[in-house]
């Protein structure tokens, strides 16, 4: 049988009765030694432990039964924010487990005297005694109740908090992602049309089709993550596009370790930077450039360099949609354990962007290269 509260989570009842009875056994029993012991030291001649044992057990097994229902009560009459309407009920089952544990006391009086020769009306006598300790003892089992149910509501109010968190973030996930496809696809398709006008309609078609396969490959998965070998293969489907457009002047270099390629990272984390590189490095000169993209683990640490060898970055340039993009998506995946550098290479512009290795189970890298029919990633 499950005890079921009001926001609809079950507890065994059982349990409760088990450690109830438990607790108030020992109680009982230590509660009778206690007794026997004071007879003694009082150079008395103690009476049976048995009868003080019942004497004892006999009221603390009405405590054992009602502990569930004052815990109950407890969770469903709390002192705040009704403190009248809580107080009464409680002054109320108070009385009655008074009673109740009355009666319980005066039949094991009844049953087991203390003394042979005691009057009729001992009991009544030991029985007063008993209403200061009903209240006390239900205040503490009310305390017990009470302090319970705010660390029941307390650990409620963090899990409810971790998942609106999660929630939140997720959706400036969503949100930051949402932004970038966009933004991707206006410059891309900037490229294409470039390249239709200028080169013919035959490695314009390639252009379209290798636009075509990036675009389905980013909107078919809406995971957050991938490895870096599949970040990898993404870039390569990029970098194609770029290449028709650059033709020659563009050579990259890719050279990423086994172990770093099994790593775990965003989804699109490598685009918008090599993006940057491209737009402000291979473009703005004239000359033939290179694009760099190394990979290593160090510890517990993936670090990725993305280096180009054109004029570098303009002095006090602010950042772009894909850069400012990359930024947030970092801090909401990892607060404070991340690093987004970008440095003068002289020549060029050298961005260091370092994260946590989180290894992933291996993926068929061949899927890709099959489908593209591309042996490697480097181009020179």
């Amino acid at each position: 049988m499950d005890r079921t509260d009001r926001h609809g989570r079950g507890r065994p009842l059982a349990l409760e009765y088990g450690v109830s009875a438990l607790v108030w056994t020992l109680f009982g029993v230590l509660s009778a030694g206690q007794a026997y012991l004071g007879y003694a030291a009082g150079g008395e001649a103690p009476p049976p432990l048995g009868a003080l044992a019942l004497l004892q057990l006999a009221p603390d097994a009405v405590w054992a039964l009602a502990t569930p229902g004052i815990l109950a009560l407890a969770r469903r009459f709390p002192l705040r924010p009704r403190p009248a309407r809580a107080l009464a009920v409680h002054l109320g089952a108070a009385a009655v487990l008074f009673v109740a544990s009355a009666l319980a006391y005066a039949a094991a009086a009844h049953l087991a005297p203390l003394r042979p020769d005691q009057p009729a009306n001992l009991w009544l006598m030991l029985l007063a005694t008993r209403i200061t300790g009903t209240v006390v003892l239900y205040a503490c089992v009310l305390a017990v109740g009470l302090a319970l149910d705010y660390q029941r509501r307390l650990r409620e109010r963090e899990v409810h908090a971790a998942q609106l968190q999660a929630q939140l973030a997720s959706a400036r996930l969503a949100a930051l992602r949402s932004q970038l496809h966009p933004h991707f696809l206006f410059n891309a398709l900037n490229t294409v049309a470039m390249h239709l006008r200028e080169a013919g309609s035959e490695e314009g078609l390639d252009v379209v089709v290798k636009l075509s396969e990036l675009l389905r490959r980013i909107l078919r998965d809406d995971a957050d993550e991938t490895t870096l070998a599949g970040e990898l293969e993404l870039l390569e489907l990029y970098l194609a596009v770029e290449r028709a457009r650059f033709a020659d002047r563009l050579r990259v270099e890719v050279d990423a370790e086994e172990r770093a390629r099994r790593a775990r990272v965003p989804v699109l984390l490598l685009q918008p930077l090599v993006e940057n590189a491209v737009r402000h490095g291979i473009a703005r000169s004239s000359a033939s450039g290179r694009l760099r993209i190394a990979a290593a683990v160090a510890g517990e640490r993936l670090r990725i360099v993305i280096s180009d060898d054109g004029p570098g970055f303009p002095a006090g340039a602010r950042e772009g949609v894909g850069l400012a993009n990359t930024r947030a998506r970092l801090e909401q995946l990892y607060p404070g354990a991340h690093r987004l550098v970008i440095g003068d290479a002289r020549p060029g512009t050298e961005v260091l962007l370092e994260l946590p290795f989180r290894p992933a189970a291996d993926e068929p890298a061949e899927r890709m290269r099959e489908a593209h029919g591309t042996d490697s990633y480097a181009r020179r």
